[in-house]
This record gives C-alpha cells, sequence and structure tokens, in this order.
C-alpha cells in the first residue's frame, strides 16, 4: 500500500536469459523532489527491488543497475545532451499506479581483437572503430558502445568487461568491415 497520491516503483533484473540477477546493486535518484530521493539498494533472490510510496513524478526517476562481474544499465533523461530520445528514459511514478522498469545485466567478457593482412601476417597499430549494436537512443541512433581504438605493434588488443552484443568493426586506415560476436 501506498500513501494517498504516492506509487510504487518496480525495479526487475534479469540476465540475458531472462533468468532473475539476485544481489544487484540498484541506485534511484529524483533530485527533482523536495526533499531529494536517493536510494542504494539490492535486488532480492527474484531480482526484484520494489519501492513503495514513491511520490509521483514524470520522467524524473533516474535508476542505475550493476553487479561486480556484470555490465551496467540505465535510464536517461529525456532531452539529454547526445541522446535526447532514449530507449529507456528516466521512469514515471503515478500517483496509485506501480511502474515497473526492467534491466538486463549479464556477466562480462574479454574480447579479444587480432589484426591481419590477407596472408595472415599480423599488422601492427591498426585503427579501427569497434560499435556495438545494441542502442540506448534512436533518432538519432545512440549505440551503448562505439570507440576508436588501434590493435598494438603485433597486432593484438584485449578489451576486458565487454558486454555481451554483436559487434561491428570498422577499418579506419582502408575500407574493411568485419562482425565479432561477445557472449
Amino acid at each position: 500500500e501506498t500513501s494517498v497520491g504516492n506509487g510504487a516503483l518496480f525495479v526487475q533484473v534479469v540476465d540475458s536469459q531472462a533468468l532473475p540477477v539476485a544481489g544487484a546493486n540498484v541506485r534511484i535518484e529524483n533530485l527533482n523532489l523536495n526533499p531529494a530521493i536517493i536510494i542504494d539498494d539490492v535486488t532480492d533472490a527474484n531480482g526484484m527491488l520494489q519501492i513503495i510510496d514513491a511520490p509521483p513524478d514524470a520522467q524524473e526517476y533516474h535508476i542505475e543497475v550493476s553487479k561486480a562481474g556484470y555490465t551496467s544499465e540505465q535510464t536517461y533523461p529525456p532531452g539529454g545532451m547526445g541522446n535526447p530520445n532514449p530507449t529507456k528514459p528516466d521512469a514515471t511514478v503515478v500517483a496509485g499506479g506501480v511502474t515497473q522498469v526492467t534491466f538486463t545485466i549479464d556477466l562480462v567478457s574479454t574480447v579479444n581483437v587480432f589484426s591481419r593482412n590477407n596472408l595472415c601476417s599480423p599488422v601492427g597499430d591498426y585503427d579501427f572503430d569497434l560499435q556495438g549494436g545494441k542502442i540506448i537512443g534512436t533518432m538519432p541512433d545512440v549505440p551503448k558502445y562505439s570507440q576508436s581504438l588501434v590493435t598494438d605493434m603485433a597486432g593484438t588488443l584485449a578489451l576486458a568487461d565487454m558486454e555481451w552484443d554483436l559487434y561491428a568493426i570498422t577499418g579506419r586506415s582502408e575500407e574493411h568491415t568485419s562482425e565479432l560476436q561477445s557472449h
């Protein structure tokens, strides 16, 4: 139950197989209210955190989810610089209602990149762009991961703490595009 005029905010955290993630860290902030709301808590065995009796407010509840050894996910303010149309905007709590927001995080992995020529010999100092397929905003599309990188002199680069995704590699020194998938 909630006080008259308040609502509830349920945060669900699952992995890439839609299984609950217990013990995920959840930070909820609403600095628009007086007093401001800042909650740091963890999900239960079912991957849920239930906030009852939350004051109503439209798209002002910013939520961040993380866990050691896992990826992270968050909401974004609508109209924000660099991501004006987020796919997961800051949450709204409605008086007398329940708002549920689901986040997907999973174990991180290491992606090893090897730059080779057509004879499979290493190509050192290879400049490339790496972009993930997941987007956090639309119109224009804003990728969750996008980096300009360079392999070392031996043509290798290890990227730690990478999220499961389908990545596109675009060479900057010559026309070359590849894909790799992280699980």
